[in-house]
């Protein structure tokens, strides 16, 4: 798998999703690529789809669900880090933190954001892991709109687009 991969004519952090609900990754997609730093560069819906789509895509950041089919997203990130050591991987998931943060960060998680936190908090995660630091969403979160909120407007638009 490539190094992370930064040009001085794109500065925005590359993002790789991985989660087993379309329309949820649609909707963080649309949310991430909103950001003026942040933009998906692949998604995948399965352990399996992301390892094979990975070396393609050439993130900065790996975002991934705990709850795949197939192999579960902590087997994933162990996956991963044997390929890639230095690719900074951030769990999203609706698993109470309390009780799976641990082990996520052992796998080789640099932080572990829930689902039902605030989407601001989403994105200070990553930028906080990509400077290297280790997050979750006790120490990011700011009072702002959550992700399921956020991702139940957008596809409430989505559905109002396709009528």
């Amino acid at each position: 798998m490539p190094t992370p991969h930064k040009t001085a004519a794109a500065r925005k952090t590359r993002v790789f999703l991985v989660d087993d609900h379309p329309l949820l990754l649609r909707c963080m997609a649309e949310s991430l690529d909103e950001e003026p730093d942040l933009v998906v560069c692949g998604q995948a819906g399965s352990a399996a789809e992301a390892l094979a789509a990975l070396a393609d895509a050439a993130p900065d950041l790996v975002l991934v669900d705990l709850s795949l089919p197939g192999r579960d997203g902590l087997a994933l990130i162990v996956d991963l880090k044997a390929h890639a050591p230095t690719l900074p991987i951030l769990v999203f998931s609706m698993h109470d933190e309390s009780r799976y943060a641990e082990r996520a960060l052992q796998a080789g998680a640099v932080g572990y954001v829930m689902k039902s936190a605030p989407v601001e908090t989403l994105f200070l995660a990553i930028r906080k892991a990509m400077a290297g630091a280790k997050v979750t969403s006790r120490q990011t979160q700011r009072p702002r709109p959550h992700a399921r909120k956020l991702c139940v407007s957008r596809a409430k638009n989505l559905v109002r687009k396709n009528n």
